[in-house]
């Protein structure tokens, strides 16, 4: 089914930045913080007037939710608003995606159809030239001079006929050369929206700045970095996070009290699907229908890591680094 230009994702950089250090990229994402998110959260949000509205007006142009939202001023009113929304965008992408599919029919019934007209007009054709073959035949004893003349006819009509036919040789010649463009056109523009695409993802906020000056005491000689329940972690071979964490690197970590406490930017360590311990950098956080996951990333790696991490896979966050 088509989708609707007004339930596409933003992009990365244009996320709606929300309590928590969330992101929302879409409206259905929007909807769904919307439903998590306290009255006083949303009130936070709304003290901005047109903290939703201008969002929804830069990135998507869509007047009609805009107007709508800009004289709602209750979290329910705007969730019953953005609702109704999504249905009736939904419902016209679905109607879209009917008329395209009877256009797409209709195409193939005329290519359908079209050998067989061609095959009609040939038909006739040959019909013709065999008639007059017989007429010719019927009268060439008296007409012989005539008949003459309307052979030298009917050659150069087939002379013209193969060039015609030459022609058209040509012309498929060119449309198979132009076919060939297009498909480089095509390798190109996805060559360069993997390049843009390993842009975006390449930039990334620092980590959150968890421990205060006064939490850090210099005395006779040592560094003490007042935090609860740190862990001291030394790491091993990896290069997905280099130049930040190299081989034989000592860190402090923190244990997270809930998912809160994590933010895009930040280091994490977790538990992979396979059940490695994998340290790498939060690059987006947000919720759908399974609730709060965040995206990780080697800062020198070009994709992120496969699949959504949740809250219970998170075991620590990355305070300090020693080398």
């Amino acid at each position: 089914m088509v989708k609707h230009k007004f339930l596409r994702d933003v992009r990365f950089d244009k996320g709606l930045k929300l309590a928590g250090g969330f992101f929302a990229h879409n409206y259905r994402e929007l909807l769904a913080a919307l439903k998590l998110m306290d009255d006083s959260e949303f009130n936070t949000h709304l003290s901005n007037k047109d903290y939703f509205v201008d969002w929804i007006r830069e990135n998507y142009g869509d007047k009609e939710l805009a107007e709508k939202l800009k004289s709602a001023k209750s979290r329910k009113k705007y969730l019953s608003i953005l609702e109704k929304r999504i249905v009736k965008l939904e419902r016209e992408a679905k109607e879209l995606s009917g008329l395209i599919e009877q256009r797409e029919r209709i195409k193939r019934r005329k290519s359908q159809i079209f050998p067989y007209v061609w095959f009609a007009v040939y038909g006739v054709l040959i019909a013709f030239l065999f008639l007059q073959q017989i007429y010719y035949s019927t009268v060439l004893d008296e007409m012989s001079s005539e008949l003459s003349v309307k052979s030298t006819s009917l050659l150069d009509a087939i002379d013209r006929n193969a060039l015609l036919e030459g022609e058209v040789s040509v012309l498929e010649s060119e449309k198979k050369a132009l076919q060939s463009l297009n498909s480089d056109l095509i390798e190109r523009n996805l060559v360069l929206a993997t390049q843009v695409d390993s842009f975006y993802s390449s930039v990334s906020p620092g980590p959150r700045d968890r421990v205060p000056e006064e939490s850090i005491v210099l005395d006779s000689g040592s560094v003490k970095i007042l935090v609860d329940n740190p862990f001291i972690s030394r790491f091993t071979d990896t290069r997905s996070m280099l130049p930040v964490l190299n081989t034989g690197a000592n860190a402090i970590q923190v244990v997270p009290e809930n998912y809160s406490d994590i933010f895009v930017g930040d280091i994490v360590s977790y538990e992979s699907s396979d059940g490695r311990t994998v340290i790498h950098r939060v690059v987006e956080t947000g919720f759908d229908e399974d609730g709060w996951y965040a995206v990780m990333k080697g800062d020198s790696v070009r994709n992120p890591d496969p699949g959504k991490v949740r809250f219970e896979h998170v075991r620590r966050v990355l305070i300090a680094i020693i080398y």
